[in-house]
């Protein structure tokens, strides 16, 4: 099944948004290699949820594919990279130990989604409103 404005991917994966996935992807294995470690401190399980939640909104294709349309690319970028950069800033606090409440201060009510979010290994819960 071909998707898209070109009957294919294109928008989301094209030269102009390469690196978004360049930087995506790395964080993404960051993120599960960290996680698991994260389950057994009560801190750094509520810093995984707010890293979860920052995953989550850089996933987000829109930010791709606004960047694709130029429409509003800087904003997209802008957006983008905030997200990946609060989650690598949580992502590095988790493995060292540090500045984790500074950071949660800082990001816990940015971006106010997903409330309910629950994270447990291999899974995360309350992503969709009940």
């Amino acid at each position: 099944m071909l998707a898209g404005a070109n009957g294919n991917f294109s928008m989301w994966l094209n030269e102009q948004t390469a690196w978004t996935w360049e930087r995506l992807w790395p964080l993404e294995k960051s993120f599960w290699d960290v996680a698991p470690s994260a389950l057994t401190d009560p801190l750094k399980r509520t810093v995984l949820e707010q890293a979860t939640r920052e995953l989550l909104l850089a996933q987000s294709s829109d930010w791709q594919f606004i960047i694709s349309t130029g429409a509003a690319g800087d904003y997209a970028s802008k957006r983008f990279t905030g997200h990946c950069d609060a989650l690598e800033a949580l992502l590095d606090a988790m493995q060292s130990g540090e500045g984790s409440e500074a950071l949660l201060a800082e990001h816990g009510g940015n971006d106010d989604c997903f409330p309910d979010i629950g994270v447990t290994l291999g899974r995360v819960t309350g992503v969709h409103p009940s």
